[in-house]
């Protein structure tokens, strides 16, 4: 759950806390300047209470929270501001404006993207996937099909990647992890059952794994070693249809094959080019830009 959707729901706050996030939720633009102090001074409260408030958040003290305050309201106010994530076309639109529209949502959804990436986590990512002789990627929704299809990329350049829709599979290949077995768990809410289930037996195994989740706080993204965010944009259930998610983790798996493909680029092309041109020797074209130089 993002910072802002605590703050509004105002659960289990007493009438103190309540004063003090609907401060924060009125005054964003001021947080940056502002200090426990003087937002106690303008609340008429202790700054005690102000930052025993952000540690029961989950935040060290006051600064640790307004950082990641700041951050996510400078999130939140980026991109999408043309489009609605959820519902990115009307009833009344001709097909001509759906077609533009999903097409600003692909572009919205990908910058989105790209601006929760923390590189150091992208090497740190690409790098154990590189190393690891096994990739289990493993989801409980839809992601688990783009999974399948890094799959198929990572075994173009000799990378075993094995995916699967059963979580107990899931659970039993984590309580037998090797060392040299790479964990990508994909869970948009962050909150999936099954999914957690994995996520805390190789947590209880100390068994580094690699994340693709929801930015805020979650469940899986507290227990994860590597986080790679996906665009949070969508609502759980009020949407048309779940675009951003999807998007959002299409391109996070090109962008990790990417990665794990440039760390040997003149091999991993010539094996991937030989293989291409052995399997489909008989594939023939006569159009020029399909042709291979």
């Amino acid at each position: 759950m993002m910072l802002y959707e605590i703050l509004e729901n105002h659960e289990d706050f007493t009438e103190i806390e309540q004063s003090i996030s609907t401060y924060v939720l009125h005054h964003p633009n001021e947080l940056e300047i502002s200090s426990a102090r003087s937002i106690a001074k303008n609340l008429f409260v202790s700054a005690s209470a102000v930052t025993r408030f952000t540690q029961k958040l989950g935040y060290e003290g006051y600064n640790d929270f307004r950082r990641a305050f700041l951050e996510e309201d400078k999130y939140l106010h980026s991109h999408f501001q043309n489009i609605d994530p959820n519902r990115p076309f009307l009833s009344n639109d001709s097909d001509y404006q759906i077609s533009g529209k999903i097409s600003t949502l692909f572009a919205e959804t990908v910058a989105d993207t790209q601006s929760l990436i923390n590189y150091e986590t992208l090497e740190h990512c690409a790098s154990i996937m590189s190393r690891a002789r096994i990739i289990y990627v493993f989801s409980a929704g839809s992601q688990l099909q783009l999974g399948q299809i890094f799959s198929e990329k990572m075994a173009m350049i000799g990378k075993q990647v094995i995916t699967s829709p059963y979580m107990d599979v899931a659970f039993n290949l984590a309580a037998n992890a090797k060392a040299d077995e790479c964990f990508l768990l994909v869970s948009y809410s962050g909150e999936t059952r099954s999914v957690l289930k994995t996520a805390n037996k190789l947590k209880a195994m100390n068994h580094p794994f690699i994340s693709l989740t929801s930015y805020g706080q979650n469940t899986l993204s507290i227990l994860s070693t590597h986080i790679l965010y996906l665009s949070t944009r969508e609502h759980m259930n009020s949407g048309i249809g779940n675009y951003g998610s999807y998007i959002s983790a299409m391109y996070l798996f090109d962008v990790l094959y990417s990665c794990i493909f440039k760390k040997n680029y003149k091999e991993n092309l010539s094996i991937k080019y030989q293989n291409a041109k052995e399997f489909q020797d008989e594939r023939r074209t006569t159009n020029p830009i399909l042709k291979d130089e």
